[in-house]
């Protein structure tokens, strides 16, 4: 049993004989709101993730530092869905909800794979927000909901010792990535099917990108039943906007990153409004609470890179 949620009563009876609250205030609705904590969504995946953005149109200063110029003004998907989050529990449709980005330049499936995680791109590592030397899925924190956006670095393999992933591996990858933390409490796992860059259409990148869209519906078809597809399934390359890259860029624009937004918040609440919460209440979790989450940086020393490919 969590400890906080061990002492909550008698906190809470302590809380209610101090202040002298009315005797309608119920000690079990205190306790309750002492343990309870905000859902988690967890962000995982490469600098797509992190908020790397390709668009001439924002006029980026070139005296901007490398740290400002990802998710230039907030224009990152990542952080539009933190805003939609939080816009939809102002609103009473979800529970208030936290959100972790995870995103790791470079990442790759087989990075955040939990068992095949092998040093091979050390670049990474100087990443302030993970906890260094080790698999990445270990700074995935004890998490409601983790979305999963991995392919662009598969395809090239710009930073891998190996040739890039046939399908098959990339969705070997996914499932392992996914069982575990389901397996680990984590309630849902949803998976990213990743849209293709217009530069690697006619590619052979551009086809193995194609090929890794099938391997993550498959990847859900063995995860979830057939009838449950939406609660794994996100797919990003279908209706990707014309404008979502631009000439030459395998990182999106800022249209790329809005589209991309909207595709998380929409499944995001559909995912969070299942749950069973009151809506407009915070579930209690035996997870760690928001203030150790915060503490350790939003990671979890045992669960859960930039460059020129989706860095």
């Amino acid at each position: 049993m969590h400890v906080a949620r061990a002492f909550a009563p008698l906190v809470a009876a302590a809380l209610l004989a101090v202040v002298g609250l009315p005797r309608c205030a119920s000690a079990q609705a205190l306790a309750h709101a002492l343990v309870a904590s905000p859902r988690l969504v967890v962000l995982a995946g490469d600098s797509i993730t992190e908020g790397v953005l390709e668009d001439a149109t924002l006029a980026i200063p070139a005296s901007a530092k490398p740290a400002e110029r990802v998710c230039w003004q907030r224009l990152c998907f990542a952080e539009q869905v933190r805003d939609g989050l939080e816009r939809a529990a102002s609103e009473g449709r979800i529970a208030p909800t936290e959100l972790v980005n995870r995103g790791i330049g470079g990442a790759t499936s087989r990075d955040w794979d939990p068992r095949d995680y092998a040093v091979d791109d050390v670049h990474y590592l100087f990443n302030g927000t993970i906890y260094g030397p080790q698999p990445l899925f270990r700074n995935i924190p004890a998490a409601d909901v983790v979305v999963h956006y991995v392919g662009t670095n598969d395809a090239v393999a710009f930073f891998e010792a190996g040739p890039p992933l046939e399908a098959e591996e990339y969705a070997e990858h996914l499932v392992r990535f996914a069982a575990t933390l389901r397996a680990r409490g984590v309630e849902h796992v949803l998976i990213a099917v990743p849209p293709v860059p217009p530069a690697w259409s006619a590619l052979a990148q551009g086809e193995r990108m194609r090929d890794y869209g099938e391997a993550v519906r498959r990847a859900c078809r063995a995860l979830v039943a057939p009838a449950r597809l939406d609660r794994c399934l996100l797919d990003l390359a279908r209706d990707f906007p014309s404008d979502g890259f631009a000439p030459g860029a395998i990182h999106p624009t800022a249209a790329g990153h809005a589209f991309i937004a909207r595709r998380y918040v929409e499944a995001l609440v559909g995912v969070l409004r299942e749950e069973g919460a009151p809506e407009g209440a915070a579930r209690p979790r035996s997870s760690a609470s928001g203030r150790e989450r915060r503490a350790r940086g939003g990671g979890s020393p045992g669960p859960g890179r930039r460059g020129a490919a989706a860095r």
